[in-house]
């Protein structure tokens, strides 16, 4: 249950950031690590998640967009 959690919570994180960067910009490395994150969820037992360890670096990787406005292409 908590790896169905943390899967969400990652889609949550990478739909924050994809709305605060204009598409003709680069990608920003933070959207990059969300894929790589879910990509390593998806992979791993759930044994083996460390799931404070994830929500800690999804609150990192939130934390440069928290004051960024709502882009619209």
């Amino acid at each position: 249950m908590e790896k169905e959690l943390l899967i969400e919570k990652v889609s949550v994180v990478s739909a924050f950031i994809g709305y605060r960067f204009r598409k003709d910009e680069p990608v920003p490395e933070e959207f990059f690590k969300t894929e790589e994150l879910q990509n390593f969820l998806y992979a791993t037992s759930p044994e083996l998640i460390d799931a404070e360890k994830i929500r800690k670096e999804l609150a990192a990787l939130k934390k440069p967009f928290l004051n960024k406005p709502i882009v619209f292409p």
